[in-house]
């Protein structure tokens, strides 16, 4: 158990998060998660980042932080792949989209 985007191990600041969230018609099934930070958790329900489903390469909001200012700890999530631990790709394509709305506006 470590966070996906920086490697943090210690379990009490670690949070299960949702990709597509349950409000949005996500499920609680584990490829619709990924172990995050909390800070990092926060971050992502906030749109200041997300994982382009193509690539796996985190993508941080224009107008928000860097993933330097967020101390991300690696550019993308491919480890998840190696792992079998990424979460499925229709759930990363719908975050993504969500993403990428939140963007625009």
């Amino acid at each position: 158990g470590k966070c996906v985007v920086t490697g943090l191990s210690v379990i009490e600041m670690l949070d299960g998060a949702h990709v597509v969230p349950v409000a949005n018609g996500g499920s609680d099934d584990p490829r619709n998660g990924l172990l995050l930070s909390a800070s990092h958790h926060r971050a992502y329900d906030k749109h200041l980042w997300s994982i382009n489903p193509s690539t796996l390469e985190i993508e941080s909001a224009p107008k928000g932080p860097s993933l330097k200012q967020m101390k991300f700890g690696r550019s993308d999530v491919s480890q998840l792949r190696e792992t079998g631990t990424l979460p499925h790709s229709d759930a990363l394509e719908i975050r993504y989209e969500m993403f990428l709305r939140a963007k625009a506006s």
